[in-house]
């Protein structure tokens, strides 16, 4: 059964009457006739029928010319959601807090989720760099003995590269834990550690890492898929 109610807006002289005469909007006209608001603003051009001006106000934010229909004109108008928030903050309408929240929600609708509320919280360069003197370096809790430089030359030389590839060969590119021979989350893992293995030779520089047989020994390596590598580094972590 076909809905009048639906229907009724395709009648020029009832929606004449109730736009024109009547003064009623188009969002409550769309709310009688079940319909998009969009819709009724179509067939009123499509109909010939005048539309009312949009009504001029200006944002309270930063005071840009904004035009708004008039059932949308009521209270205070804004360029954008930031325009928003800034202005609730400035006046004490809601506080940082509420209005962080509210910015990550709207972050979160629009599909990127980014913590950026600079125009929120005056941020402090002096302060950032204290805390970055901090917490890096020797102050870490992650600090060992400035070996990363070390590290880095050692796992993008050939020398690994190639114990790497032949500990995955000797294991026929299987984890040893799950089966797991897909390729591609394949990982070599050391049963003794690298740092162990620096710390036990006193390898500090390049040159004589190359020469250490206990850092390319391939029964000191074993392979892992990504997900069981993982879950030995927690069981070592508790211990």
């Amino acid at each position: 059964m076909i809905n009048i109610k639906n229907t009724l807006y395709k009648n020029k002289e009832w929606l004449e009457n109730k736009y024109s005469i009547e003064k009623i909007n188009g969002i409550e006209i769309a709310k009688i006739c079940d319909v998009y608001f969009t819709t009724i603003y179509k067939t009123l051009k499509k109909f010939n029928i005048p539309t009312r001006s949009a009504h001029i106000s200006n944002c309270a934010n930063c005071g840009k010319e904004l035009k708004r229909l008039p059932c949308r004109s009521k209270g205070r108008n804004y360029c954008d959601n930031k325009c928003q928030m800034e202005y609730e903050y400035k006046n004490n309408i809601r506080d940082g807090k509420e209005i962080a929240q509210k910015a990550h929600e709207v972050l979160r609708k629009k599909g990127h989720y980014k913590r950026n509320n600079d125009y929120l919280y005056e941020r402090n360069p002096a302060k950032s760099i204290e805390v970055r003197n901090k917490l890096s370096g020797k102050n870490n809790w992650n600090w060992k003995g400035g070996v990363t430089p070390l590290y880095s030359l050692i796992r993008n030389c050939f020398e690994y590269r190639q114990w790497r590839s032949d500990v995955f060969t000797r294991d026929k590119y299987t984890c040893q834990i799950c089966g797991d021979d897909r390729g591609g989350n394949l990982q070599a893992h050391h049963k003794t550690a690298f740092i162990n293995i620096l710390n036990k030779y006193e390898i500090t520089t390049f040159e004589e890492a190359l020469k250490c047989e206990a850092l390319w020994n391939i029964n000191n390596g074993i392979t892992y898929c990504d997900k069981c590598h993982r879950e030995i580094h927690k069981i070592k972590e508790r211990w």
